[in-house]
């Protein structure tokens, strides 16, 4: 008996020393508090935030402050054919028979129709004139590839196509031949086109005596 009470004392002392122990690491030596775990921060990014690129900028359209000639100018820079299909406007113009000559004259009458008939149509010219009439007038040739613009006028009397306005337009490509050519305008929109004749714009705009500009000559 002595020996198992001895042995239990010392199984006792042991478990004693343990708790000692466990109490002194919560507790620190001496007192002082146990120094708590701290989360190791996140690191931030140091990687820049995207820098927004400037808006695309472009050079102003000259403006003539007419809004169907603006509207026409758009049109051709920015290529849209389809849109400027939209534009187009028919003229009522007294028909002749027999069919007239030369450029400018009034459009050939139909069999069918007396001499001086009123007829819609829409003239175009390319050397020489062509009046088309509804149901015939699509699709007309928008020669907008690679077209700039050179100058806009208000047309003189007897012009051909007969229009309110003119905008001369430079051709850098496309399958219609020749540096140059128009678009005529009425306030509400394209009354007219001329192809030209292998004429520059500056050579085109003297034969017409353009002179009233509403948009001056543009380098």
């Amino acid at each position: 008996m002595p020996r198992v009470r001895s042995a239990w004392f010392a199984y006792l002392a042991l478990s004693l020393v343990a708790a000692a122990i466990v109490a002194s690491m919560a507790c620190g030596d001496d007192g002082d508090a146990a120094i708590p775990l701290t989360p190791v921060p996140s690191v931030a990014s140091t990687t820049p935030p995207p820098t927004e690129l400037p808006a695309a900028t472009r050079t102003p359209l000259p403006m003539s402050g007419i809004a169907s000639v603006d509207r026409a100018i758009e049109l051709v820079l920015a290529g849209s054919a389809s849109s400027l299909q939209e534009q187009v406007r028919f003229t009522k113009i007294a028909c002749a028979k027999p069919p007239p000559q030369g450029l400018g004259g009034p459009p050939p009458c139909m069999d069918a129709e007396p001499d001086g008939t009123e007829i819609s149509v829409f003239p175009t010219a390319q050397c020489e004139a062509t009046y088309l009439r509804p149901g015939k007038v699509l699709p007309i040739r928008w020669p907008v590839e690679g077209a700039t613009l050179f100058a806009a006028y208000r047309t003189p009397a007897r012009f051909f196509p007969p229009g309110a306005y003119v905008v001369v337009f430079r051709r850098h490509g496309g399958a219609i031949a020749g540096p140059a050519w128009e678009l005529v305008l009425s306030d509400d929109g394209i009354v007219g086109i001329n192809y030209g004749c292998g004429d520059t714009p500056q050579s085109l705009i003297d034969a017409q005596s353009l002179t009233d500009e509403i948009i001056a000559p543009q380098e």
